[in-house]
């Protein structure tokens, strides 16, 4: 059995198994759904929070931005240097671990915050 996908511009819910989905694009252009206490909007947006880029995260990027130029050079060079290669890899890796276990506390600090 053939079913349109579309007529007349709107979206067709027959035998797709979405129950209510024409009403969908109906719902979402209703400005009612977007304001108030319970819109949409609300919920989107959630609380306001203000953050900022923390040192160990632009050093963390840093070091990974050097560590590809540096193994990009190595290769346009023709440069074997296994040593330098896996220390830099080890670097790049410890650099990137502890933005994450900063991060990690950081968002688990504000995750008590919003629980307590």
């Amino acid at each position: 059995m053939s079913t349109p996908v579309s007529a007349g511009g709107q979206l067709l819910a027959s035998g797709s198994g979405l129950p209510g989905l024409d009403r969908v694009g109906v719902w979402l252009n209703d400005p009612n759904n977007w304001r108030g206490p319970n819109g949409l909007l609300i919920h989107l947006r959630g609380p306001d929070v203000s953050t900022a880029p923390l040192l160990i995260g632009k050093i963390s990027t840093a070091v990974q931005i050097l560590y590809i130029l540096g193994m990009l050079l190595l290769l346009a060079l023709d440069v074997e240097a296994p040593h330098l290669a896996w220390a830099a890899a080890w670097a790049c890796g410890l650099f990137t671990a502890l933005s994450a276990a900063v991060y990690g506390g950081v968002f688990l600090r504000g995750l008590g915050h919003r629980i307590a």
